[in-house]
């Protein structure tokens, strides 16, 4: 037997899972508040992300800590290179009686675009991923700025470097010991890093 999740993003079809080892929603008591009327758990809440609250999903629980990981959809800054409107995302924890059930009426439908203070948060997190190729090849932009339109529209800007972000001449041209050509892609934008290396703060 298998079911399938679908996630909010228009171009999601669903993603097939074997039911080996899942755990029935109704089972775990601090999540019974956010069942709906038909005793399914459709996984909208509201909470509190950068300063309001916000409409978002939740995408795991923890047990041990008794708190839920709510995804809401990308900024206005985000949602322009976003095709799904939901994979640039951002998550947040927070405790299963300060969110509440369903998109509340007047909650925002996504969170305000970054401070520059933010921004510079994010950038220090990436770095201290300690990995090297975080900056567009394109236009120099860092995986935490606001996104640039280099890759969906195939226009860059020039040739740069990926380690640190400096404008080259060429394709060819070396920086930080390796010709541009021979650079890996950059490896993830802000958010996918903090999915693998840790949620941002």
């Amino acid at each position: 037997r298998k079911c399938s999740i679908t996630t909010p993003g228009p171009n999601d079809d669903g993603r097939d899972y074997d039911w080996k080892g899942a755990i029935k929603v109704d089972t775990i008591p601090e999540l019974n508040r956010f069942m709906i009327v038909d005793e399914a758990l459709d996984g909208t809440v509201t909470a509190m992300f950068r300063g309001a609250e916000c409409h978002g999903w939740i995408t795991r629980y923890d047990p041990d800590t008794s708190k839920i990981t709510v995804k809401f959809r990308p900024d206005e800054a985000h949602k322009k290179v976003d095709s799904t409107d939901y994979d640039m995302g951002d998550s947040t924890e927070v405790g299963v009686g300060s969110a509440k059930k369903g998109h509340v009426a007047g909650a925002a439908e996504r969170p305000r675009v970054r401070t520059a203070a933010e921004i510079t948060a994010e950038k220090n997190k990436v770095k201290s991923y300690g990995v090297a190729y975080i900056h567009c090849a394109g236009c120099g932009t860092g995986v935490w700025d606001n996104p640039c339109d280099c890759f969906p529209t195939q226009k860059r800007k020039g040739f740069f470097c990926q380690e640190c972000g400096k404008k080259c001449a060429s394709g060819g041209s070396a920086c930080c010991g390796k010709r541009l050509s021979e650079q890996a892609q950059n490896q993830g934008w802000a958010r996918t890093l903090g999915q693998k290396y840790g949620y941002f703060e």
